[in-house]
């Protein structure tokens, strides 16, 4: 970073990100398939390297500008690369090397932030993206936020997408077709603290999707189409109650996610929520009890035992013990899913669903130098 003056700075960075599927990764083990039965080996290499420069300016205090130029370069392999080892209780060998790909990204993104009266502040942004694979993308978005005494108001819109995989274009029969899945979102908040201990907050929100990707079957084969619509509205309630040493918190989300075809989105609840509390015995010593709810989602693929298509409700309950500065170090003491409640993941792979870990119990502890 260099700093020029207190009105402006300049920001560079240079990244590098290893997200490589290793070549000894168990995908999931099958009892039939013939010669690919039993353990499944994936490999997918994959590495990405970036730079970003970025431009503060604040000529006033009440206005700020930010701009900032982005190039990256990813080194993806076109699929996984699988190995079989014809039996559930053989390692399979280390899959081929697969075909590899490298693909380019400029992006340029603008915002400016200003306050335009008393309390209150917007947000203008645009972000420009070119690849290589993908093509081009602008994504704009917009924020207003009202902030006074106890009261906070926000009203946000934003465009976002997601670009298809490399994978996506080739999986099965392939397309070559893909465009990227493009989303509206809109977003509009009411906060209020009361005694200034229990802050409430309510959200009300909607997405609309265009261009999902949806998996079209072709006799046995398949191939990743883009489909019509998919449509959010959502609610979420949020509550938090702080007088030293308690600390309390609630939240509740509302999800209904609908496609144009007709049914839900598969993977995601209508109802998810959690609750906490934490207690400081001590400046250093703290306990935090923590409860959530996963409710019922529809799964991808129905179950062959259950013939039912989703996955059921759970409540879990996660813990942690925490030592702070305790001979420079701190430690802590999780326990994960404290009931031993036995739940599930849905998938969109050929296990039907994923068995989430059991009971879990965590020492970890970090030095400070």
């Amino acid at each position: 970073m260099q700093q020029a003056s207190n009105k402006w700075s300049f920001h560079s960075l240079l990244y590098y990100r290893n997200a490589t599927v290793m070549d000894d990764t168990i995908a999931y083990i099958t009892q039939s398939g013939g010669e690919n039965k039993g353990q499944v080996g994936y490999f997918r290499p994959n590495d990405l390297i970036g730079f970003e420069n970025q431009v503060d300016f604040t000529p006033f205090t009440s206005v700020n500008f930010i701009a900032g130029l982005v190039w990256e370069e990813e080194r993806l392999s076109s699929g996984f690369s699988k190995s079989y080892s014809g039996s559930p209780d053989q390692d399979p060998p280390t899959p081929e090397k697969p075909d590899m790909m490298t693909n380019h990204k400029v992006s340029g993104y603008f915002q400016t932030q200003l306050k335009i009266i008393s309390y209150t502040e917007l947000t203008v942004g645009f972000r420009h993206d070119d690849s290589s694979y993908f093509g081009k993308v602008d994504t704009p978005r917009f924020g207003l936020v009202f902030n006074r005494n106890l009261l906070t108001a926000k009203l946000l819109w934003m465009y976002a997408y997601r670009a298809p995989k490399p994978w996506d274009f080739t999986d099965g029969l392939g397309n070559s077709d893909l465009k990227p899945e493009k989303m509206r979102s809109f977003e509009t908040t009411i906060g209020y603290t009361f005694f200034k201990r229990l802050r409430s907050e309510i959200c009300f929100y909607q997405n609309l999707m265009d261009d999902h990707l949806v998996k079209e079957e072709i006799g046995e084969d398949w191939r990743w189409i883009n489909g019509g619509t998919a449509n959010t509205d959502g609610l979420e309630v949020i509550m938090e109650y702080v007088k030293d040493p308690v600390k309390m918190y609630f939240n509740y989300t509302y999800n209904a996610s609908r496609l144009e075809e007709g049914g839900a989105l598969p993977e995601i609840a209508y109802n998810n929520a959690n609750v906490g509390i934490s207690y400081a015995f001590r400046p250093d010593t703290k306990l935090d009890i923590r409860g959530n709810y996963l409710g019922e989602r529809k799964n991808v693929m129905s179950g062959t035992v259950t013939g039912k298509d989703t996955i059921p409700d759970a409540f879990i309950i996660n813990s942690t013990l925490t030592f702070l500065n305790c001979k420079n170090f701190d430690v802590y003491l999780m326990i994960k899913n404290l009931t031993d409640e036995k739940y599930y993941h849905s998938s969109n792979r050929p296990v039907e669903k994923y068995r989430q870990p059991q009971r879990s119990i965590l020492l970890r502890a970090e030095f400070r130098f």
